[in-house]
C-alpha cells in the first residue's frame, strides 16, 4: 500500500501540473491575439482534449510567431525551452497519474506503468512535484515575457 503521504503527492502533482497545462492554454491564446478567453475555452475543449494535443498546438503557434516576429527569438526561444520541460515532467506525471498499484505477497504494493516499476517514494514524488512547479514558473515568466513583446508590436493589443 501507498502512505497518505504518497497519495497526497501525487494528488499535489495532479493539481499542479494542471498550471502547466492552463499556462499552456492561456498563452496560447494571447500569442494568437485571442483574448476573448471564454471563445478561446470553447475552442481549446473541444478541439484538444489531452495536454500532448495541446503542447503541439503551442508550439504550431510559437513556430508561426517566430516567422511573424523573428526578432523575437531569443524569447521565443525562452518559452519552447520551457515547454520542452513541460513535456519532460508530463512524461513524469502520467507514468505517476496513470501508475498501476500491484500488491504483492509481502504486504507492500508497487507502482507500474507498462512494464515499468514507477518511483514512487515520498521523497521521489516530492521531487517530481518541485519539478513541476519550477516548471511552471518558468513556462509562465517566458510566456508573459514573450507576451509583453508580442503585444508592444501588435496594433490591435494596445
Amino acid at each position: 500500500m501507498l502512505t497518505e503521504k504518497q497519495y497526497e503527492l501525487i494528488g499535489r502533482i495532479t493539481i499542479a501540473f494542471n498550471g502547466i497545462d492552463f499556462v499552456m492554454f492561456l498563452y496560447t491564446n494571447h500569442f494568437l491575439g485571442t483574448y476573448e478567453i471564454e471563445i478561446a475555452e470553447r475552442i481549446g475543449q473541444s478541439l484538444f482534449r489531452f495536454f500532448a494535443q495541446r503542447s503541439r498546438l503551442f508550439e504550431t503557434v510559437l513556430t508561426e510567431v517566430a516567422l511573424r516576429y523573428p526578432d523575437l527569438g531569443t524569447l521565443i526561444d525562452a518559452v519552447k525551452e520551457a515547454a520542452t520541460e513541460a513535456e519532460v515532467v508530463n512524461k513524469e506525471r502520467t507514468r505517476i497519474v496513470h501508475g498501476l498499484l500491484i500488491p504483492s505477497s509481502t504486504g507492500t504494493s508497487t507502482l507500474r506503468h507498462g512494464n515499468a516499476p514507477v518511483p514512487c517514494s515520498e521523497a521521489e514524488l516530492s521531487d517530481v512535484l518541485q519539478r513541476v512547479r519550477a516548471v511552471e514558473d518558468n513556462l509562465t515568466f517566458a510566456c508573459e515575457d514573450l507576451r509583453e513583446a508580442l503585444n508592444a508590436k501588435r496594433p490591435f493589443s494596445h
